[in-house]
């Protein structure tokens, strides 16, 4: 019975003592790392539905978090995704770029220098992508993105405001309706959806 009552004064102090994020607490975090998506492609138009396609970006997290309390925040995250192009000799170009309102879920551990974090959240993304052809065609859409992650934090020095952080991210793309178009006025509508995931290493701080 002591044991027991020891262990739960422990588990309570250890909740009661300094936390890395607190209310009132402001984030910044912004990295690199790579992304793997599995996209398929539908020709809206000609009713063609192609075969998941396997593509890889060079992806650019940045996200604000605002702390609501010492194990939930909330803010905005952004992310700017290259796409890496099998052919090199080429210039075509895709990318795609969110904005998207999330919730972080924190570990609430009372640790001052390593915060585990869990977050997941609900936005818009817009997609280019220029295709090097005659008459320049270029495939345009916007649509929603489901993002869900995790992202271990470690902060150094006796204030604890800066820090490395490393993240994976699951994504879910939809793109329900878009237009590929031309200098000669062609016009089709496609529809792109699929998950991806994503991992890489960013640094924060914490004002």
């Amino acid at each position: 019975m002591k044991k027991t009552l020891a262990l739960f004064a422990t588990l309570l102090y250890l909740t009661s003592t300094a936390q890395v994020i607190d209310k009132g607490d402001f984030i910044i975090q912004a990295g690199g790392g790579l992304s793997i998506y599995h996209h398929q492609f539908t020709d809206l138009t000609n009713n063609v539905v192609n075969d998941r396609d396997t593509s890889g970006s060079w992806s650019f997290p940045f996200q604000l978090e605002y702390g609501v309390n010492r194990w939930l925040g909330g803010g905005l995250a952004f992310t700017y995704n290259a796409f890496i192009e099998g052919d090199s000799s080429g210039n075509d170009k895709a990318t795609t770029i969110d904005i998207v309102p999330t919730a972080h879920l924190h570990v609430p551990w009372g640790l001052k220098h390593f915060d585990f974090t869990a977050s997941v959240g609900f936005g818009y993304i817009a997609f280019k992508y220029t295709i090097d052809e005659p008459n320049n065609p270029v495939a345009k859409a916007g649509g929603t993105v489901l993002v869900i992650g995790v992202n271990p934090r470690l902060y150094f020095g006796e204030s604890a405001r800066f820090g490395i952080t490393a993240w994976y991210r699951y994504t879910k793309h939809n793109f329900k309706e878009g237009t590929v178009s031309d200098d000669n006025n062609l016009e089709y509508k496609f529809k792109l959806e699929g998950p991806g995931n994503g991992f890489g290493l960013g640094l924060v701080f914490k004002i």
